[in-house]
C-alpha cells in the first residue's frame, strides 16, 4: 500500500480576515524566522502578481496592517507563529512579485523609537524594569542577586531604541531575553546552554538532508581569558577585571577591553560575559531537515555520539528557519545550533 505524504499547509490572517484561500494560489513561499536573544521574529510571504492585483489600493500598508501566520501539516494542529507587524514590501519582476516583510508585532514604535534616558543608582534589574514600565510591561527572569549597581548609565539617541538598549544590557550580564507582552523575559545564556534537551529532541543523521559544521579557531575567537581595564572616577585610579575559561587551549589568547566602568563587579561581569559571547561562536552547525516545528529557538537538542562521532553532544538553538515553497511542495526547517565552551571562573583584579 502506497503511504500519503503528509501536506505541508499554512494559513494567513491579515488585518483579522482569513485570506488563506484568496491568495493561496498566488502564493510562492512563505518563511518564518525564529530567533534567540531578543531579536524579533520575521515572516515573509511573496506572492506571484502576473494579474497585477496587488497594485491596486488595496496594496496593503507597512507599520500598520498586522498579519498572523500559522504553519504545519493537513489533519494535525498547526503551530502559531504569532503576530506580525508589515514593515516592508518589495516589488520586482519579471515576472512580477510581491514580497511582504513582517517582524513580531510587539516591536512597536515606541520600542524602537531612539531616546535620552538617564538611569542614576540603580541595578540592571531596575533599569530593565524602568525601560518595562515606559511599555506598560513587567521584566521577568532576572535574579536580583548578584545584581550589579551602577551610579549612572545614560542611554544617549540609541538606535533601535529600547530594544537594542535592552539587549545591549542583556549582553552584559551574559543573559538573552525575548519580548512576550506585557513581559520581558530574561534567560541566563549559561542556564540555557546546560539545560537538557527537552524530550525527544534528538537529532540523527538520517533526520537530516544537509548540514555544516563550523569550529572557528581564529584569534578573532579563541580567547583562553579576557581582561577588562577601567577607570575608578572617585580614586582616579585604574583597575582590572579578569575571567578565564577552563578548557581552553593554553595557547589561547586574551581579549582585552577598554572599558568606561565604576567597580571590579561590574568590570568581572562584562569580562566574563565577553569571553562566554566568544565561545558561542567558536562552535556552531546549521542544519537543514524535511519540515517540522518541533524544535524551537531556544532549546537545547542533543546530537547522540552514535551519529555524529566527537560532534554529538547537547547543543542550543539560537534561530530556526521555516520554508514552504508552493512549486515545488515542500517544507524545510533550517536549524542553526551553537555549542558554547566550558564555563568560566570570574576573577576579579586589583588596583594596577
Amino acid at each position: 500500500m502506497v503511504q500519503r505524504v503528509p501536506e505541508p499547509i499554512w494559513q494567513l490572517i491579515y488585518n483579522g480576515a482569513d485570506i488563506t484561500a484568496n491568495i493561496a494560489p498566488q502564493v510562492t513561499e512563505v518563511q518564518w524566522m525564529e530567533h534567540l536573544g531578543g531579536r524579533a521574529n520575521t515572516v515573509e510571504v511573496t506572492v506571484e502578481d502576473t494579474l497585477g492585483k496587488w497594485r491596486s489600493s488595496d496594496y496593503p500598508q507597512p507599520g500598520s496592517d498586522l498579519m498572523a501566520l500559522s504553519i504545519g501539516y493537513a489533519g494535525a494542529p498547526l503551530t502559531d507563529c504569532g503576530e506580525f507587524t508589515i514593515v516592508e514590501l518589495g516589488f520586482k519582476g519579471p515576472p512580477d512579485r510581491v514580497t511582504i516583510h513582517g517582524v513580531s508585532s510587539w516591536t512597536t514604535t515606541p520600542l524602537r523609537t531612539a531616546g535620552n534616558y538617564a538611569y542614576e543608582n540603580m541595578t540592571f534589574l531596575q533599569i530593565a524594569q524602568a525601560i518595562a514600565a515606559r511599555h506598560g510591561w513587567k521584566v521577568v527572569g532576572i535574579p536580583t542577586t548578584p545584581d550589579v549597581p551602577w551610579q549612572r548609565r545614560t542611554q544617549t539617541l540609541e538606535h533601535g531604541g529600547d530594544i537594542n538598549y535592552l539587549r545591549k544590557l542583556a549582553t552584559e550580564a551574559n543573559y538573552e531575553f525575548n519580548v512576550v507582552p506585557p513581559n520581558i523575559v530574561f534567560y541566563s545564556r549559561a542556564a540555557i546552554d546546560s539545560a537538557p534537551p527537552v524530550p525527544g529532541n534528538t537529532i540523527t543523521r538520517d533526520m537530516v538532508t544537509r548540514y555544516e559544521f563550523r569550529f572557528q579557531t581564529s584569534a578573532e575567537i579563541t580567547f583562553g581569558a579576557s581582561n577588562i581595564s577601567y577607570l575608578d572616577p572617585t580614586t582616579k585610579t585604574v583597575h582590572g577585571a579578569t575571567s578565564k575559561v577552563t578548557g581552553r587551549p593554553p595557547t589561547a589568547d586574551t581579549l582585552n577591553v577598554n572599558e568606561r566602568l565604576e567597580n571590579s563587579q561590574q568590570g568581572a561581569l562584562k569580562a566574563s560575559s565577553r569571553l562566554y559571547e566568544t565561545g558561542m561562536l567558536m562552535y556552531q552547525v546549521t542544519m537543514t531537515m524535511p519540515g517540522t516545528t518541533q524544535f524551537r529557538a531556544g532549546q537545547t537538542v542533543s546530537l547522540p555520539s552514535s551519529d555524529w562521532g566527537v560532534f554529538g553532544g547537547t547543543w542550543t538553538c539560537s534561530r530556526a528557519t521555516h520554508r514552504m515553497r508552493a512549486r515545488s511542495g515542500g517544507y524545510t526547517t533550517e536549524l542553526l545550533l551553537r555549542q558554547a565552551g566550558p564555563g568560566s571562573e570570574l576573577q576579579p583584579g586589583g588596583a594596577t
